[in-house]
């Protein structure tokens, strides 16, 4: 059995993420041990925050996937 620790964090429609999540080829691995959800309502314009707080400062046991994407202050190179 692996150390416990925190899976993940997120934010939306519950059942939707969790679906998501156990869909998630790097969540899959955990799905044969207990795991507990923990949600809580916050304001839909605190919602990003927090995530990216919770990230921050928790030892996730599923990284996050950075998805890179064109800045608007960088002009593309010819």
């Amino acid at each position: 059995m692996p150390d416990p620790g925190i899976v993940g964090v997120g934010h939306g429609n519950i059942g939707e993420r969790l679906k998501s999540e156990f869909e998630d080829e790097r969540v899959r691995p955990f799905l044969k041990y207990r795991l507990y959800v923990g949600w809580a309502p916050a304001a839909m314009n605190a919602r990003l925050g927090i995530v990216i707080y919770l990230m921050d400062k928790l030892s996730l046991k599923v990284e996050a996937k950075a998805i890179p994407v064109n800045l608007p202050w960088r002009l593309k190179e010819n």
